[in-house]
């Protein structure tokens, strides 16, 4: 069975809850994620998230939803 997997850096706490913010269109997008496993360096996450969407793993502590982004 495949695990989608996620570095511990791109989870942030909000209002309590676990949100990985993802990059759609030059804006970050805040997406709510249940995880289960997790290991020194990262989560599996079991609802939320996609195979293919676009993390944002680093600078993502202040960010908001609908925030202009820059990929690099």
């Amino acid at each position: 069975d495949r695990q989608l997997m996620i570095p511990k850096s791109a989870l942030v706490l909000r209002n309590n809850r676990k949100v990985v913010f993802t990059s759609k269109e030059g804006r970050a997008q805040w997406v709510y994620v249940q995880t289960s496993l997790e290991n020194s360096t990262s989560y599996v996450v079991t609802e939320g998230l996609n195979e293919g969407d676009s993390v944002i793993y680093e600078g993502n502590i202040n960010l908001a939803h609908e925030s202009p982004i820059i990929v690099r």
